[in-house]
């Protein structure tokens, strides 16, 4: 909740969104960001019963894709992070 919303303005809205702002109007996108984090959290913690099930859905969610990935390392000796960004 606290390394995200630097992340938003400094790499998505300075860059692409507004990148000739005033530094005072990266504020309030930074206070905003933090809020919907932070709803965002709330609403997970209303929501969810245990943390097993945020690793079981975790879990599930990136298992297929990791096992996808497992031939080519065996049979491609030059699958590298490129292969594996391109593969997702």
């Amino acid at each position: 909740m606290n390394a995200a919303p630097p992340y938003f303005v400094n790499d998505i809205y300075k860059r692409f969104i507004n990148p000739n702002a005033s530094p005072r109007t990266y504020v309030p996108a930074e206070l905003s960001q933090l809020l919907r984090g932070g709803g965002d959290g709330v609403l997970m913690g209303w929501y969810v019963t245990s943390v097993n099930d945020v690793v079981v859905w975790i879990v599930s969610g990136l298992w297929g894709r990791l096992h996808g990935l497992q031939p080519p390392e065996w049979y491609w000796w030059r699958f590298n992070g490129y292969g594996y960004f391109w593969e997702w």
